[in-house]
């Protein structure tokens, strides 16, 4: 790097570009700029198969589908499938997941990743009945959410039936 002598009556070297800048600026110029490079578009190739992405339902309407090992990969043995739905800030939902071939268990996890409700198995049956997974939330903010539904042991998988409800205050 080369300095220059700014100075003379103290000992003061900086780098040439600060001598052109200071410069610059004393004379009332504006500092160049650089021109940005525009970032080009890339379409995906026509082959392209997209591994991530989740079905989008809507509150009140029931859907079957069938976990397999085709699925998402847990990371702990097994394989889960998602959902997004859109809810709003106050809206008290159930998500509802049952199966007649495996344990199942829900996750709501929000936009963030964040999980913020899970549940293996109906907590309205006792404690001898359902594997079926009921979960009760009130939602704090508005916006997409990710429904998880997976086994709860590692090698289940099979039909599932899933329904997220909106509950109404009854008068």
């Amino acid at each position: 790097m080369t300095y220059r002598l700014l100075r003379s009556s103290g000992l003061v070297l900086l780098p040439i570009a600060w001598v052109s800048l200071i410069a610059n600026l004393a004379n009332g110029q504006p500092r160049p700029r650089p021109t940005p490079t525009p970032t080009p578009v890339v379409s995906p190739p026509a082959n392209f198969v997209r591994i991530y992405n989740p079905v989008t339902i809507q509150p009140g309407v029931e859907i079957s589908d069938t976990l397999t090992n085709q699925d998402i990969p847990t990371g702990e043995r097994g394989f889960f499938r998602d959902y997004v739905v859109e809810l709003t800030q106050g809206d008290q939902v159930t998500i509802d997941v049952a199966s007649d071939t495996f344990d199942t268990l829900v996750l709501l996890i929000n936009n963030d990743g964040n999980t913020i409700g899970q549940n293996d198995d109906d907590p309205s049956v006792d404690s001898n009945g359902t594997t079926n997974s009921l979960l009760f939330l009130r939602i704090r903010e508005s916006g997409r959410y990710y429904i998880r539904v997976r086994s709860f042991t590692p090698t289940g998988s099979g039909p599932f039936r899933l329904k997220v409800t909106r509950l109404v205050p009854v008068n």
